[in-house]
């Protein structure tokens, strides 16, 4: 959104689109043009999402050698070649006020206006900070913060590991979910499904790590362990003893497994006193 507060006359507002579509952990490069198809109002890019807004001029070239600050600041490749789509054009005077529009492409479900998704934004802002009965302008920003890692995902709340470079990640969510969902921000409803959700994931007495690949992947020892610090912190918190009920069969199982060995490769530490013998057995 963009809005002229004061000025002596009318002023000119520009807005170029740079864009890319990659996965997060990698970065992309002019190698021949992307596919951009101009429609009402903007262009579609690479049939991923939209752009729209007042005035399109389309673009068509690439920007070499854009730098990020914050993927320096984090160690992590900073040069990227991004397309430049076009320029969205208006001439506001003081008062008025234009936005330009990215989504997910729907071309059955446009977006509401810009200014309705930066209200709708704040208001959860506000629910948000309100809900962990914040002391100090500190403990708001941390709750503003912490919601924005918890997504409505197809199956119930998720948490993300690191919006955009990660997606969900079971070490992630299950270490931080007691806090992002129960101990201080007031969100202790949505707590129980996630739970519930990992539960039902569960292979042989193991958590996935991620499926950001496409295919699940064991790799980690410790998520397990994690969800059911997870689950008892949920239920200390809450009461929610129907919430145990419903999971102890998993979590039982998540201890007879741990003990009898996983077929990805993990057992509990053997027990003192084992003999070098016995113990190559153990991972």
């Amino acid at each position: 959104m963009h809005r002229v507060v004061r000025a002596p006359g009318a002023v000119g507002v520009e807005v170029a689109a740079l864009c890319t579509w990659r996965d997060g952990h990698g970065e992309r490069y002019g190698n021949g043009p992307p596919r951009v198809e101009q429609v009402d109002g903007g262009f579609r890019f690479e049939e991923a999402y939209r752009v729209s807004g007042p005035g399109f001029r389309p673009g068509g070239v690439w920007c070499r050698g854009a730098r990020y600050r914050r993927e320096a600041e984090r160690g992590l490749g900073d040069r990227e070649d991004l397309w430049f789509a076009g320029t969205f054009r208006a001439s506001l005077v003081p008062g008025e006020e234009v936005g330009v529009t990215a989504w997910a492409d729907d071309p059955a479900r446009p977006p509401p206006a810009a200014s309705q998704i930066i209200a709708a934004a704040r208001a959860r802002a506000r629910i948000a900070a309100g809900r962990c009965r914040p002391d100090d302008d500190t403990d708001r920003l941390l709750a503003v913060a912490a919601g924005q890692l918890l997504i409505d995902g197809r199956e119930g709340p998720a948490a993300l590991a690191g919006y955009p470079w990660f997606g969900e990640w079971s070490r992630d969510t299950m270490t931080s979910c007691a806090g992002l969902l129960v101990l201080e921000t007031g969100r202790a409803s949505e707590g129980g499904p996630l739970r519930q959700r990992a539960a039902a994931s569960l292979s042989e007495g193991m958590l996935a790590n991620t499926t950001d690949s496409g295919v699940a992947e064991f790799n980690t020892a410790d998520a397990t362990l994690w969800f059911l610090h997870a689950v008892d912190r949920h239920v200390a918190v809450t009461g929610d003893l129907d919430l145990a009920a419903s999971l102890l069969g998993a979590l039982a199982g998540v201890i007879g497994h741990h003990v009898a060995g996983t077929r990805h490769g993990i057992r509990v530490d053997p027990p003192t006193g084992c003999s070098p013998r016995t113990s190559r057995a153990w991972r």
